[in-house]
């Protein structure tokens, strides 16, 4: 954690998933997330946790959200609080 390099070449060397892969797509881009929330990159973060609960089998719920410690960097930001509250 911590390494915006690594981070970034991870998501570029794993695009053609991200992009093709219905199953495993939105797992890469949920971990994305993560790694994004947790090195600060919050707009980059919930960009990504938004796409993540308008797709169907996206892997994210307003109330993981709400539970999960995982997103702990992100509590505080109302724009987070938001999509946590929101009814699927």
């Amino acid at each position: 954690m911590g390494d915006k390099a690594c981070v970034e070449a991870e998501v570029a060397r794993m695009q053609d998933v991200i992009n093709n892969d219905a199953n495993e797509g939105p797992t890469v881009v949920k971990m994305e997330a993560v790694a994004r929330a947790w090195l600060g990159e919050t707009d980059a973060a919930l960009k990504s946790i938004t796409h993540l609960l308008t797709i169907p089998g996206g892997g994210l719920t307003p109330a993981m959200l709400r539970l999960d410690p995982i997103w702990k960097p992100l509590r505080n930001d109302p724009r987070f609080q938001k999509l946590a509250e929101t009814k699927p």
